[in-house]
């Protein structure tokens, strides 16, 4: 039997990601992560800014990244198939940081190997070593989002709903304690109990709904009052704090938002919040949520509850995170 074919128009070029790892809790290869996100991934979002989705493929043999790559609708071959192309753009990916200059450089160039044309010092760091990929770790943490070595880094983390080029996101749910708080609710000397709110998921919050993204608060705590101001303020619009398995209150939530669940984002923290999570289109939690919901969700965030996790998220999916009006 002959091996599989993969082909893409002889004119064009195929990029090509020679990928493989396994996740879990120490992952090895491609599946190191650096921002979050694994070194295959990192490639992938580099030859997106200057290729077509179809002309980019991973070759791997590890069920990990096959699995993870086709959340994000990219093709995954095995090593045995047989590339059918007039040219081809092999991009490692333990070199994960490269501009899409580079990348155009290369096609115009006819380059075979991003790696010659890496000019600048980030760009020509390579994991080949845990020591490596702490210091990349370290680079990438200290550079800006729009750099363009990192750009659309953190939205490549997101699967296909809400990456580029897929459907629309049409809503954002979130729970509050935990997620938009860090989880403590404070007693002062006459009883009353009050929390503390992040500006910055604020100003996310509007930042979702000036560009039509409709936002609900799903929540199982008690509430004195400040959240429901909280969210009044910010124009969420809609809040159900109340009892209750919520699987089916985040069903009917979307349906009073008018959103479709798989084209939903939740955000949770705490074991209650699997329900919803396991019928939303995707699922995010705050690095310090329970074990269990870090296990299960798409998406682990890099900051703490009540520390701008939503905020977090509002960079991922929107293109131009900068609000179009001032924040209060």
């Amino acid at each position: 039997m002959s091996p599989p074919r993969y082909s893409v128009d002889p004119m064009e070029t195929l990029g090509v990601i020679p990928a493989e790892g396994t996740g879990g809790a120490a992952p090895t290869g491609a599946m190191r992560t650096v921002l979050g996100l694994p070194l295959f991934l990192w490639a992938v979002n580099n030859l997106l800014r200057a290729m077509p989705l179809e002309n980019v493929v991973v070759v791997t043999a590890s069920p990990d990244i096959e699995a993870m790559a086709a959340r994000r609708n990219v093709r995954t071959i095995g090593p045995e198939s047989e590339l059918d192309t007039g040219r081809l753009l092999v991009h490692d990916p333990a070199r994960c940081f490269c501009s899409a200059e580079t990348v155009l450089l290369a096609l115009e160039s006819g380059e075979h190997e991003l790696a010659a044309l890496r000019t600048s010092p980030i760009e020509r760091l390579r994991c080949d070593s845990e020591d490596d990929l702490e210091l990349m770790r370290a680079v990438a943490a200290g550079l800006a989002p729009d750099h363009p070595v990192i750009r659309g880094a953190r939205r490549m983390r997101l699967a296909a709903p809400v990456s580029a080029g897929g459907p629309r996101l049409d809503a954002v749910i979130s729970d509050v304690d935990g997620v938009l708080t860090d989880g403590r609710v404070h007693l002062n000397d006459k009883g009353v109990e009050t929390r503390g709110f992040h500006m910055h998921d604020g100003l996310g919050v509007r930042l979702l709904i000036e560009r039509g993204v409709r936002v609900g608060w799903l929540s199982a705590a008690k509430d004195t009052g400040a959240v429901r101001k909280r969210a009044e303020r910010l124009g969420v619009q809609d809040v159900d704090i109340s009892d209750g398995e919520k699987g089916q209150r985040f069903l009917d939530m979307c349906a009073r938002l008018g959103a479709n669940p798989k084209q939903t984002l939740y955000i949770g923290d705490d074991v209650n919040d699997l329900p919803a999570m396991e019928r939303a289109g995707l699922s995010a939690c705050p690095i310090d949520a329970r074990p269990a919901v870090r296990a299960r969700v798409d998406l682990v965030l890099e900051a703490q509850g009540g520390a701008g996790a939503l905020r977090e998220v509002v960079e991922m999916v929107l293109d131009d995170p900068r609000p179009e009006s001032a924040p209060s």
